[in-house]
């Protein structure tokens, strides 16, 4: 049996943390969590084997860097921002997909799908 796929939710609301979660978790993945951009980014260079995906939110990304320094240490890692602004925000943060908020289950799935690309 396949080693299940990992994920790290980084996002400031609980709420969000908490349906996240238990979406990816339904579906199989194995669930780390962040509540801001420090423990995100202390999270991903410590990860052996290297996250998956990361689920970030948009306001912890701050400026255009972050994803950026995040995939220099970790480069097979994947990025998906999510937010309630509009995806034209987060393009320049290099990011594997974008997620508006609020997500239902299927759409986060399907964003989670696509951000980590062909199997």
């Amino acid at each position: 049996m396949p080693a299940p796929r990992t994920v790290l939710i980084a996002d400031d609301e609980p709420m969000v943390r908490l349906v996240a979660r238990a979406a990816l978790s339904a579906d199989g993945w194995a669930v780390a969590e962040a509540e801001d951009a420090s423990a995100a980014a202390d999270a991903v260079r410590a990860a052996d084997p290297p996250f998956d995906l990361v689920l970030l939110d948009l306001g912890l990304a701050g400026g255009g860097g972050f994803v950026p320094r995040l995939r220099s240490v970790s480069p097979r890692t994947r990025f998906l921002v999510v937010s309630g602004s509009h995806a034209d925000d987060a393009m320049h943060l290099e990011a594997d997909g974008f997620l508006s908020k609020p997500f239902t289950r299927v759409a986060l799935l399907d964003a989670a799908r696509k951000a980590l690309g062909p199997a």
